[in-house]
């Protein structure tokens, strides 16, 4: 199970916008380029919000337990849909004794 801090999202959220206004002061001394500053920032906090949707990393394990359910040397755990949620992750236990 992978649960998220309840300030996570605001937290991350907030240094982003810090970053976001180090790289504008930084474009007007001329520091580093706006436009090659914002994209990067741009896409950084993308990713980022993507990554605190724990629903779109459960989307992504059952696509890959899929692909692998024909090879018997790959064991990827299912993912409990009833129990997980955009901060809650909920995966099957796969035991040590599994990979013997």
């Amino acid at each position: 199970m992978k649960v998220q801090h309840p300030d996570a999202a605001n937290l991350i959220r907030a240094d982003i916008s810090l970053v976001y206004m180090v790289a504008a002061v930084l474009s007007l001394v001329r520091a580093v380029p706006k436009a090659l500053s914002r994209g990067l920032i741009d896409e950084f906090s993308r990713w980022t919000e993507e990554e605190l949707d724990y629903r779109l990393e459960a989307k992504h394990a059952t696509r890959l337990k899929d692909n692998a359910a024909a090879n018997p040397m790959e064991k990827v755990p299912a993912v409990y849909w009833n129990l997980t949620s955009a901060r809650v992750l909920t995966l099957e236990y796969i035991s040590r004794e599994a990979w013997r």
